[in-house]
């Protein structure tokens, strides 16, 4: 309901519920229209607000390992192989 006629192409999930492996399936199979990432990092929020900033405090170049995403496809065969 939440994405009912919405341009959202790209779901982010981070925190515990990135590391759920049925979660993050269930998610991928019930949005198969819109992207499913897994973010490796923590304190998304955090991290999100120090980048909107960014170039105002820091002139240095954003390392481009600082996010890792993975990610996951729609396909219920996933969730009886395990």
């Amino acid at each position: 309901m939440v994405l009912k006629n919405s341009e959202i192409d790209n779901i982010y999930v981070d925190g515990g519920f990135c590391k759920n492996k049925v979660y993050m399936q269930l998610l991928a199979n019930t949005f198969s229209t819109q992207k499913v990432f897994a973010t490796s990092m923590t304190q998304g929020t955090a991290l999100g607000a120090a980048l909107a900033i960014h170039k105002s405090w820091n002139g240095s170049l954003l390392p481009e390992s600082l996010i890792y995403l993975k990610r996951w496809t729609s396909g219920y065969d996933s969730l009886v192989a395990g």
